[in-house]
């Protein structure tokens, strides 16, 4: 028999928003998963009255708001508030819960610029690369309007904008920060990213003479061919190449509507994940 997980609380009638991920919430247990996924991105903003309130009116967890408010109005800790709000719902094991809410109270140790930076990089690894796009450009020109930022700050920044711009296939504008990124540190990972990036961005004889013009030497381009081959290998285990050999298959075999609506679901999910990597 299959192990049956109860819902604790409520499902919300009206959702509660989370403008920091650009969330909307119907549950508690999409609460902790909030909380559990984005830890890097919590600050006492969480603590707000309206989510409080949400929780009690919403979800009928009055007992658990009560304790809430006085965490908000008098303990002031994140993690205090969250771990209360997790172990509530007993979302995860004890142990994982204690291990999150001690990562959330590193966080809080953190300046301001270092959590905005964590912020930044939490919605990056999550693929919301618009959002994280927003993060890194305010820190620099809000950063860099107070106080310069270190040329391995910057050039982290760049380099993380530059992986998002592409995922976004903004290939031009991506290799333009990679190249930033490499006059700052001077690695030839963000020369061969860039160069990655112009060979998307350009016709094959375009690429050869932009690599003519920038006088990109044998070592470099012989890491770009790697990274193609590599990127190439990794493609053909995955369940998309499998979904284009069956498409393919399909074709052969004259069967062109079962065809069709193969390849219309495939670019249906890339469209999903596109989505949701800008946040739309």
């Amino acid at each position: 028999m299959s192990k049956l997980k109860f819902c604790v609380g409520n499902l919300a009638k009206k959702p509660y928003y989370i403008s920091q991920a650009r969330l909307r919430i119907y549950s508690m247990e999409e609460l902790c998963y909030f909380l559990c996924e984005y830890a890097g991105l919590l600050d006492e903003s969480l603590m707000d009255d309206n989510l409080i309130a949400w929780i009690d009116t919403q979800c009928g967890m009055s007992e658990l708001s009560k304790q809430l408010y006085q965490y908000a109005h008098f303990n002031r800790a994140v993690h205090t508030f969250a771990y209360a709000i997790l172990s509530a719902v007993a979302y995860r094991p004890e142990t994982e819960i204690r291990a999150i809410c001690q990562r959330i109270e590193v966080y809080e140790t953190l300046d301001t610029w270092q959590r905005k930076k964590t912020q930044a990089d939490q919605f990056f690894k999550n693929k919301q690369y618009m959002v994280a796009l927003e993060g890194y450009q305010r820190i620099l020109l809000e950063r860099g309007e107070k106080e310069p930022l270190s040329d391995a700050l910057r050039a982290d920044i760049y380099h993380n904008m530059g992986c998002a711009l592409a995922a976004l296939f903004y290939y031009k504008q991506a290799a333009a920060l990679f190249h930033e990124a490499y006059l700052l540190k001077g690695y030839t990972t963000d020369l061969v990213d860039e160069c990655a990036c112009m060979k998307f961005a350009l016709t094959e004889k375009e690429f050869e003479s932009w690599l003519e013009a920038e006088q990109i030497d044998a070592r470099v381009q012989g890491e770009l061919t790697k990274l193609f081959v590599s990127a190439k290998q990794l493609f053909e285990q995955t369940t998309v190449h499998e979904e284009f050999l069956q498409a393919d298959n399909l074709i052969e075999a004259g069967k062109r509507e079962l065809y069709q609506e193969q390849v219309d679901d495939m670019i249906r999910q890339i469209m999903e994940a596109y989505q949701g990597y800008t946040n739309f």
